[in-house]
């Protein structure tokens, strides 16, 4: 007899949920909304590139184990294994070749702030990327896929207080300080970005352009056109959070051919954009099959 192919992995997805809890610390703090996106993923095999989160990013492998690079440290998660990363940090990974299963949390900072009782626009000084903690994780992925908001924003709280300790220090960005690699990553932020004369912001801020793209590879971890590339791809998943068809998102975010968007969404954020919550092609495919 042959031996039967494993059946596919279902399709990884993010979808939106509605957090509970206060805005904001001390006097500032209010009950506005916040919402968290959740990444499902079960497909093996997976690369994801050099990207950042303006979120934390609070998760467990449910099954297999990842390989990853995170601010330049090399690290392995198993299942059972939690990971938690500050907004801002760098980071690329690859997943196990035949079963893998990871549950995704980015949520808001000032949601954060307020559920670990720290200070506004702060975080403490040290992050334990990866620890084992299987009970934790199973709480984390078991209210994730049930949607129930409560749970997931204990467990989330839960996880970030045990993984950061140390003392209060700013939220970092993801550019760096140093005030040319600022503008630089200020002026790459903006959709039309493809357009920039590089020779010109280079004399601008004084320094040949050579050195401008080095200085900016060396503190931000991406050359200047992988950082642009994923600042826009970063306005094209709010877009589509908000609603906005694929068509729209990727031109608003300017990428002309919308095969290539849809190609750097998925190494970038690990999802097709028809399988990020709120994009209009989904709602479509809905209605068709319904």
């Amino acid at each position: 007899m042959s031996r039967r192919s494993p059946p596919p992995a279902p399709a990884s997805r993010i979808h939106t949920l509605a957090l509970p809890g206060r805005v904001g610390t001390g006097a500032d703090a209010s009950m506005g909304t916040s919402t968290a996106d959740i990444f499902i993923a079960r497909e093996p095999d997976r690369r994801f590139a050099m990207h950042w989160h303006d979120a934390w990013s609070v998760g467990t492998i449910v099954a297999g184990h990842c390989g990853f690079v995170c601010d330049g440290a090399r690290l392995l998660a198993e299942a059972g294994d939690l990971i938690v990363m500050a907004p801002g940090s760098m980071h690329a990974a690859g997943v196990s070749l035949h079963r893998f299963g990871m549950t995704m949390l980015y949520l808001p900072p000032d949601w954060v702030a307020s559920a670990c009782a720290w200070p506004a626009g702060q975080r403490p000084a040290r992050v334990q990327v990866v620890r084992h903690d299987p009970e934790l994780g199973d709480a984390l992925s078991r209210a994730a896929l049930l949607a129930d908001a409560p749970a997931l924003a204990e467990a989330a709280a839960q996880a970030l207080r045990r993984a950061a300790d140390g003392p209060m220090m700013a939220l970092q960005p993801p550019e760096a300080r140093d005030p040319r690699v600022q503008a630089l990553a200020n002026a790459l932020g903006d959709p039309d970005a493809e357009r920039l004369d590089m020779a010109a912001m280079a004399a601008r801020l004084q320094v040949s352009r050579e050195h401008l793209q080095r200085l900016f590879r060396k503190e931000v971890g991406l050359t200047p056109g992988e950082y642009a590339r994923c600042a826009r791809l970063h306005a094209a998943r709010h877009l589509l959070r908000d609603g906005a068809s694929l068509a729209e998102a990727a031109a608003a975010s300017g990428f002309a051919d919308q095969a290539h968007f849809a190609r750097w969404f998925r190494r970038i954020f690990g999802v097709t954009p028809t399988n990020h919550d709120g994009c209009r092609a989904n709602d479509a495919a809905r209605r068709v099959a319904a």
